[in-house]
């Protein structure tokens, strides 16, 4: 923290991190968002909602809407600081038609929004892998999955990763999928193709809240002790 470009570096990252795992927002609309386009709105129950708005100009899909932050109000509190942190590295008042994202060097600083995010955030995240290397907890930020054609291909997080994230955490609270669709800004023909293939396994809880509610931990404890020796364990 003792260098403005590492400090800032840091907070862009934390940040933007945060509002995409929080938003589902995509990383190329995320650079595009001014800070007029974030607000804190209260509902007639007196609940406090950070709502985020993609105008046509901002949507990839060229479709506007609004994004509404899954923690409430603390999306707006992270911005408040990160708003700070802007002024102090650019030296200069915030203006709510300013990126909220704006390039931090060369040319375009601060006028033209920040290119290149997800450089920022593949050098972070990897910088977060060496560490739990370092901890003996390899391969934690990335992962293999394997193809169509039954090839193993290693696959990397990213910016993107957190948008994914997102979807994914959604799903298992139980949303349902069009209301995702119109958060997220995609089809229910992406959402079923890129989200919820072979995923049966992340709602096992929903598809088992039916049960009568006597079956209990005894009763659960009963079958692990008849079944010990044909049950499998498995993991999110």
């Amino acid at each position: 923290y003792c260098s403005k470009q590492a400090r800032y570096s840091r907070a862009t990252f934390w940040f933007a991190g945060l509002v995409m795992s929080n938003t589902g927002i995509r990383p190329v609309e995320l650079v595009k968002l001014r800070h007029k386009d974030i607000t804190l709105r209260e509902d007639e129950t007196g609940m406090l909602y950070t709502v985020i708005n993609i105008g046509r100009s901002v949507s990839k899909i060229r479709e506007p809407r609004d994004a509404i932050s899954a923690d409430g109000a603390d999306t707006y509190k992270r911005y408040l600081i990160y708003k700070d942190e802007m002024k102090y590295f650019f030296n200069r008042e915030i203006k709510d038609d300013d990126y909220i994202f704006p390039q931090s060097t060369g040319k375009g600083i601060y006028v033209e929004p920040r290119r290149y995010l997800n450089i920022l955030f593949r050098d972070m995240l990897k910088h977060i892998e060496e560490q739990y290397e370092h901890l003996g907890c390899p391969n934690l930020y990335n992962g293999t999955v394997v193809t169509r054609e039954g090839h193993q291909v290693k696959v990397f997080f990213s910016a993107y990763s957190f948008r994914s994230y997102y979807i994914n955490q959604r799903l298992k609270n139980e949303i349902d999928p069009f209301t995702l669709c119109i958060q997220c800004g995609v089809t229910m023909k992406t959402l079923m193709e890129s989200y919820m293939v072979k995923e049966t396994w992340k709602f096992r809880a929903q598809m088992v809240k039916h049960l009568n509610k006597s079956r209990d931990v005894m009763s659960t404890q009963q079958d692990r002790s008849e079944l010990q020796d044909h049950i499998q364990f498995f993991s999110n």
